[in-house]
């Protein structure tokens, strides 16, 4: 999953090379290009790192350090992805029929990772 967010971070970031966005503010859809999308994919990248170093870390045997290093908040973490898919779906009208994945290699790229996600 990670490998495949990171291919759509880098179609997003070829394809809409130049473009700027507030990433404290909410961008609208309609925005030209994805780069306001760009901080939201490496933070997830980040998360997706740390579920890993967790699910790597034996809770059984490894010293408490360990573990404090690779804990995190993951009802907070869940809470932000929802928050980041909330303001997105805000945006779009209601969905009514499925949506083949293309519409060029970042939408190709963004479909992949969430098959992966799903799968």
């Amino acid at each position: 999953l990670n490998a495949a967010v990171g291919m759509a971070y880098v179609q997003c970031e070829a394809e809409y090379a130049g473009t700027t966005v507030d990433p404290s503010t909410t961008p609208s859809l309609g925005d030209k290009g994805l780069g306001w999308l760009l901080p939201q994919l490496k933070e997830i990248q980040m998360r997706l790192l740390d579920v890993g170093s967790l699910v790597a870390t034996p809770l059984r045997t490894s010293p408490s350090e360990r573990l404090n290093r690779v804990s995190f908040d993951g009802v907070s973490e869940a809470n932000k992805l929802e928050r980041y898919i909330d303001a997105m779906d805000a945006q779009l009208p209601p969905l009514t029929v499925f949506i083949l994945p293309g519409g060029g290699a970042p939408s190709a790229s963004l479909h992949f990772a969430r098959a992966v996600c799903r799968r």
